[in-house]
């Protein structure tokens, strides 16, 4: 799950953005049904 958030992260987070920023911007329940999703 840690792989896809960061995934995630690497590919949508604005330049010099933190994962924090990112969550507050997404919304931690979308990054969780994300990442959820994501697993195999």
């Amino acid at each position: 799950m840690v792989d896809a958030v960061i995934a995630y992260y690497k590919e949508n987070a604005k330049p010099q953005e933190r994962l924090g920023r990112l969550i507050d911007r997404i919304g931690l329940d979308w990054l969780h049904e994300f990442a959820e999703k994501a697993m195999p």
